[in-house]
């Protein structure tokens, strides 16, 4: 593809060109008259030639609709002779740009589009489990080739049900079987790999951006939900996340949602009493849902075991609840608060 720069320098040479064809053009019409069979071709061919040198500028230096643009350069030189020519000159100095009008969808239809990709995630969520049971199944199935359709099917999901099955599946007796398990654990270990180097540097581009530490924490925090390395790498990964939610809440201490991340990133590391602490800081601050900080704190009890905090702090986020809690979470709290 031709740079900008050289289709705008061919685009001036050829509209030159063009003028240069019609001046001559026009000095063999004044100087050889009348004209003759071989003056009146050389006319033609020059008017003709001027016209397309025309077209071409246009198109060369047109900033949208190529086409229209050597259109309008064709016709207007072959139709208004000499004028036209200067017209087009004109135009390849300072071509106008062409207004494209996006169709914008209407918001019925974005609205639809956004349910349907919704449902379509909904009902993902939903044949997980069966899929997973379906695949357990196939990987003990006799004939070898339901065992790799079976592998290939559980390559296709993620998560951490999805190693845990990979995993195991590196015992089977049949050697094609663990080959790809292994495979597949490497290529999963890579995505997660890649995406914690691309967190990384994007931090290493703006150091200061509170949202590039939480998107770090989060590539952290996946990273180890998948359960793919040691228990000693798998703590290393809980510490990184940690860190980098700290840092995020230290750059916006007004952000609640880095408050609640780092507190969870704290309760994974069992230092329950920190993320005591930074529920409670946020909680004061006022600057968050209280129902959310209610759960963490609930959370924070149930693991230290302080079932008369548990109660209370259940009750309170359901109280403080305007919609927001998710299902299982509401469930939990009931159940904590001895209202299930």
């Amino acid at each position: 593809m031709m740079a900008p720069r050289a289709r705008a320098a061919l685009g001036l040479c050829a509209a030159a060109a063009a003028v240069g064809a019609e001046v001559l053009a026009c000095h063999l019409a004044l100087t050889r008259i009348p004209l003759g069979l071989a003056a009146g071709s050389a006319l033609l061919g020059l008017h003709v030639g001027a016209a397309a040198l025309s077209a071409e500028a246009l198109r060369l230096r047109s900033r949208g609709a190529p086409e229209g643009h050597a259109a309008v350069g064709l016709g207007l030189t072959l139709l208004v002779p000499v004028l036209g020519v200067i017209g087009t000159l004109l135009l390849a100095l300072f071509p106008p740009a062409v207004r494209t009008q996006a169709v914008a969808d209407s918001q019925e239809q974005e609205r639809a589009r956004a349910m349907a990709r919704l449902q379509a995630e909904r009902r993902s969520e939903q044949v997980v489990d069966t899929d997973v049971q379906s695949i357990v199944d196939a990987l003990k199935d006799p004939d070898l080739a339901v065992r790799l359709g079976a592998m290939d099917a559980l390559r296709t999901l993620k998560g951490a049900a999805a190693v845990r099955l990979l995993k195991i599946s590196r015992t089977n007796t049949a050697f094609d079987v663990r080959f790809r398990a292994v495979e597949a654990l490497g290529e999963m270990s890579q995505r997660a790999s890649d995406g914690v180097n691309e967190a990384l540097q994007a931090v290493d581009e703006d150091v200061e951006d509170p949202e590039r530490w939480c998107a770090l924490g989060d590539a952290y925090a996946e990273y180890r939900d998948l359960g793919l390395e040691d228990a000693v790498m798998q703590q290393s990964l809980s510490t990184q996340a940690e860190s980098c939610y700290r840092t995020a809440w230290e750059l916006a201490p007004h952000e609640a949602r880095f408050a609640l991340r780092l507190a969870s990133a704290l309760e994974r590391l069992e230092r329950y009493e920190d993320a005591r602490e930074v529920l409670s800081g946020t909680l004061g601050a006022g600057h968050a849902d209280p129902a959310s900080v209610y759960l963490g704190l609930a959370r924070v009890a149930f693991r230290q075991g302080r079932v008369p905090a548990l109660e209370g702090l259940s009750r309170q986020a359901l109280r403080a609840d305007r919609g927001h809690l998710a299902p299982d979470d509401r469930a939990a709290l009931a159940y904590w608060a001895g209202e299930a």
